[in-house]
Formats: structure tokens, C-alpha cells, sequence
């Protein structure tokens, strides 16, 4: 009989990921299923061998710089891995139905502002907390998805994501060219129904992306539990 390596040694195979500097959790995870595999492979020759002389064996067979090259592969891997999944999922934005309504809300807005001041003041506003609701949404979710894992780090979350959050706030402090004193210029309401465009088609990018990823850190968490 094969044997396989069990939970309690899956979870001391990832503390020994830890040690060696794996500090990214999912990460981490994905490189001691890598060593896991090995060691099983390692009984199959020297059954008699415990856990912790298995590991050693495995871990002194990749050499100097074979185990960092084992990480990076493995996240090179995570990350076109994680970046396809994105598209996926925002490919999926991408339909006539949105499109559709897109197009119509795009309509009105811009009906409202040429035929209504006041509809512009109010669409102005609204742009403004528009700006400061999504930065603060990703900010919350960003952090909610960091608790998941306490002080461990994830890859997921990691330079580009955070890039993203800092990016839509950066959005809200420069936002100052559809200030209300510009309501009655010709073109305001074409300049400021393009801008809601692109705006909110750009946050729903980012909170598409930050959804995946938030199910994507769950998945991790149900995969250490079991």
C-alpha cells in the first residue's frame, strides 16, 4: 500500500514552506503540494524513511537554487493562472445586454443634462460620490479578503491589486474639472457623459476583478481546512 501524506503532515510540510521563505500563502500552498508529491514519490523507494527525513531528502535534491526556482516557477505559473481567470470573468462583462443598457443609461444621462441644469448639478454630485463610493468599497473588500488570512500574505492580493485600489482614489483627488461652475457650458453634458462611461465601466472592471478574487481567497481558505 502507497503510502500518502496526511493533513497534520500536509500542514508541517507548509510550515517548512514558511521557513524557507514561501511568505505567500496561496503560494505556499501550491509549492508543498509540490513537495508533498515528491515525498510521496520518495517512500514509494524508502518506505522506512519518516516525514521530517523524507522532506530533507526532497528538499536537498533540488540543489542550491533549485527550491527558489521551484517558487518561482510556481508563481509564474499562479499568476498567468490568476490573470486568465480575470479575463474570463471580465470577458463575461462583455454582453448585448450590457451593452445595451449601457447605451440607454448613457441616453438619459445626457438627455437629462442638455434639457434639465438641475439634472446636471444632481448627475455632477452624483459623480462625485461615485468616485469616493468605489475606492471605498474595494478598500473594505480588500481588507475583509487580508483578515481571511490574518498576517499571512497572498498573492492575490498582492502589487497589482493594490495598485488598483490606490488608482481609483488617485481618480477621486484629480477629479476636478466637472465642478458645478462648468454646468451651463455647451459641451459639459457630452464631456461628462463620456467621462461617466468610461468611469463606470472602469469601476465595474475593478469590482469584477476584486469579486473573483475575493471568491478565489475563500476557495484557498476551504482548501487549508480540508
Amino acid at each position: 500500500m502507497k503510502r500518502k501524506i496526511n493533513i497534520s503532515e500536509f500542514e508541517v510540510i507548509l510550515q517548512f514552506c514558511k521557513k524557507k521563505g514561501v511568505d505567500f500563502v496561496d503560494l505556499r500552498v501550491e509549492v508543498a503540494d509540490h513537495l508533498a508529491q515528491s515525498v510521496e514519490h520518495l517512500w514509494q523507494k524508502e518506505p522506512e524513511l519518516s516525514l521530517h527525513q523524507a522532506l530533507m531528502n526532497t528538499f536537498k535534491s533540488f540543489g542550491v537554487y533549485g527550491f527558489t526556482d521551484v517558487m518561482a516557477d510556481h508563481q509564474k505559473q499562479m499568476t498567468r493562472s490568476y490573470i486568465h481567470k480575470m479575463w474570463k470573468g471580465l470577458h463575461s462583462l462583455v454582453t448585448f445586454r450590457n451593452l445595451g443598457i449601457l447605451m440607454v443609461g448613457s441616453l438619459f444621462v445626457f438627455q437629462m443634462m442638455q434639457n434639465f441644469e438641475r439634472a446636471r448639478e444632481a448627475i455632477t454630485v452624483l459623480t462625485y460620490i461615485l468616485l469616493l463610493a468605489a475606492p471605498t468599497l474595494m478598500t473594505y473588500r480588500f481588507f475583509r479578503s487580508k483578515r481571511v488570512f490574518k498576517n499571512d500574505n497572498v498573492l492575490l492580493l498582492s502589487t497589482p491589486i493594490q495598485f488598483l485600489i490606490w488608482f481609483n482614489w488617485a481618480l477621486f483627488y484629480m477629479f476636478d474639472i466637472f465642478s458645478l461652475e462648468r454646468v451651463n457650458e455647451p459641451n459639459f453634458a457630452i464631456q461628462l457623459t463620456l467621462f461617466l462611461i468610461g468611469i463606470g465601466s472602469f469601476y465595474l472592471i475593478s469590482l469584477k476583478i476584486q469579486s473573483q478574487i475575493h471568491q478565489e481567497i475563500h476557495q484557498l481558505k476551504l482548501k487549508l481546512e480540508h
